[in-house]
């Protein structure tokens, strides 16, 4: 459960040097979210910010509390985001991706799970992640508190009220992303994936 009901709660509360919003806009109707980013789930911001390179929107909310560890403090669930900054980003937004992080879920830490509204989308990027390699539950298999189904989702907030979220595992992240931003040898073919998808999806539109 999040300690603060809303991001509206949390802002009105928090002190400025706990966090910092990342907002960069584009003339395109995707958009890349990393509503936890920072500490509270390492790895996402810098993972959000690689995939929008391609010329995408980018929302990245990063935490950095400072003395203590509890960044999931700054969690906010993502059906009570209402973050102003980016709910203006993602309105015009026919693709809206969420990155998120959770804990191992399974033994090898390596399988991400996909959610959202937007199954057809939800489903490519499935796909092209299989292609190169990376392990993706189906999404019979995801369980409940992944599947992104609620309709206030922020990854579902967009102009077709339809997102996608990927849910990446630590140990996962951590193979990505190794330390201090550093992108691991995976990093690269995990994002192409991606933005592969977007593009095959935008396409057929």
């Amino acid at each position: 459960m999040s300690h603060y009901a809303s991001m509206t709660d949390l802002l009105a509360a928090e002190d400025r040097d706990n966090y910092t919003i990342e907002v960069r806009s584009a003339d395109a109707k995707v958009a890349i979210l990393a509503p936890h980013g920072g500490e509270i789930e390492p790895g996402t911001n810098q993972i959000a910010g690689a995939i929008a390179e391609a010329g995408y929107r980018l929302y990245c909310f990063n935490g950095h509390r400072k003395g203590g560890a509890n960044y999931d403090y700054l969690h906010v669930t993502s059906h009570q985001y209402d973050e102003p900054r980016c709910r203006e980003l993602i309105a015009p937004c026919d693709v809206v991706v969420a990155i998120h992080g959770c804990a191992d879920v399974d033994r090898s830490g390596a399988t991400l799970y996909l959610g959202g509204r937007d199954e057809p989308l939800r489903e490519a990027i499935g796909e092209t992640l299989r292609r190169a390699e990376f392990k993706v539950a189906a999404f019979s298999n995801t369980p409940d508190k992944f599947k992104g189904q609620h309709l206030y989702n922020i990854c579902n907030l967009g102009r077709r009220r339809a997102g996608v979220q990927l849910e990446l595992p630590r140990s996962l992240r951590r193979s990505l992303v190794p330390s201090g931003g550093t992108r691991g040898a995976r990093f690269q073919p995990f994002v192409e994936a991606i933005r592969r998808a977007i593009h095959g999806h935008a396409t057929q539109e």
